[in-house]
């Protein structure tokens, strides 16, 4: 049981968890059911977990239905969600349950299991200006009746195809 990291919180991240099986019946049809988790650790080291959800209130899950071929091999789970609300640092933990003809033969579901975590990358968007004489290029204006000042605007940590609005304001 190992978990394939998106480590950048996007409007659509990607988890895959590739889950390892084995004295599975060959031919039969199973189901991988699938849940995400945030773990939580408090002062005292304390480890909790909540399930993760959607903007609805849901709990993120994913399922697959899968027939090996032989008793032992792997099969994933693929999680789609919008993280971009999640937190920088977050652990995210996937839980997984077996089922064979709707019953439950097998589970992980361990939240201090580091295989099944990862961690969320989201980082707060940022920006730096430099501001300068649209003449000239240089920190000094000249005073007239059409002075030009260009700030350049660098930034950080922002989604690539979703639109910001930039807004300036000269103070003195």
């Amino acid at each position: 049981h190992g978990l394939g990291a998106v480590r950048a919180a996007d409007m659509e991240a990607i988890i895959v968890d590739t889950v390892e099986y084995a004295n599975l019946i060959p031919g039969e049809e199973y189901t991988l059911t699938g849940a995400l988790y945030v773990k939580h650790v408090d002062e005292e080291g304390n480890v909790t977990e909540e399930a993760l959800l959607d903007a609805d209130g849901n709990p993120v899950s994913a399922k697959t239905t899968f027939t090996p071929e032989n008793a032992s091999g792997s099969v994933e789970v693929t999680f789609t969600f919008d993280a971009s609300a999640i937190a920088d640092g977050t652990e995210l933990v996937a839980f997984e349950t077996l089922s064979h003809d709707g019953v439950e033969v097998a589970a992980h579901a361990d939240i201090s299991d580091e295989g099944q975590t990862v961690m969320v990358e989201n980082p707060k968007p940022a920006i730096g200006t430099t501001a300068t004489d649209g003449t000239d290029g240089d920190k000094t204006v000249i005073a007239d009746e059409k002075a030009t000042i260009v700030d350049t605007v660098e930034y950080r940590n922002l989604v690539p195809g979703v639109e910001y609005a930039l807004t300036g304001t000269l103070h003195v």
